[in-house]
């Protein structure tokens, strides 16, 4: 009977990646997910600032490059890690 363990070893090495590519895959991907929470964070620091002076505005473009990061970072564990 294999483990589960196993069976994901056994997949590993049969598309030719190693158990570091997959753990790089994920820690990428966490490094830039903290990274597009610190920016969405910061959009959010900053609106609620604006907000009290009177003019409420939503940065968009910080928003759109969180998103961009996160995107990348997404594609980049898929890419590394198979599924």
């Amino acid at each position: 009977m294999r483990t589960k363990k196993y069976a994901q070893t056994e997949s590993l090495s049969a598309r030719g990646e190693s158990k570091m590519d997959a753990r790089w895959g994920k820690i990428i991907f966490l490094a830039v997910t903290a990274i597009a929470v610190l920016i969405a964070g910061v959009v959010v620091v900053g609106y609620a600032s604006n907000a009290g002076k009177g003019w409420p505005v939503i940065p968009v473009i910080p928003l759109l490059i969180a998103a961009t990061v996160w995107l990348g970072g997404w594609a980049f564990r898929n890419f590394l890690v198979p599924r």
